[in-house]
């Protein structure tokens, strides 16, 4: 039995790091070891929300785990508003056997 190859890479819906300075005023090494810290420690993802997100910060911003319980209002906000920092890809590869 011959089985097709293919070839699949999940879109992770990350922006550039210019965009994201740009709309966030999050540096790009900051958001490097942002990236880094959620691969070392298996974050599945990591969301900017709120003001920072909009464009419309001030000096700080909110951070929570989506993982956890909450009011399902400010997770319904942050799943509609947030920008993706780091997302876990996945990638998968067939081969004819």
């Amino acid at each position: 039995m011959e089985l097709a190859q293919c070839q699949w890479k999940a879109h992770d819906g990350q922006q550039p790091d210019e965009t994201l300075e740009k709309t966030t005023g999050i540096r790009p090494d900051v958001l490097g070891e942002i990236r880094e810290l959620a691969q070392k420690y298996r974050v599945k993802k990591v969301l900017l929300f709120g003001s920072r997100a909009r464009g419309d910060y001030r000096k700080t911003s909110d951070i929570v785990n989506l993982d956890q319980d909450m009011q399902p209002e400010l997770k319904s906000s942050i799943q509609r508003e947030g920008k993706v920092i780091y997302q876990k890809s996945i990638f998968i590869k067939c081969s004819v056997t």
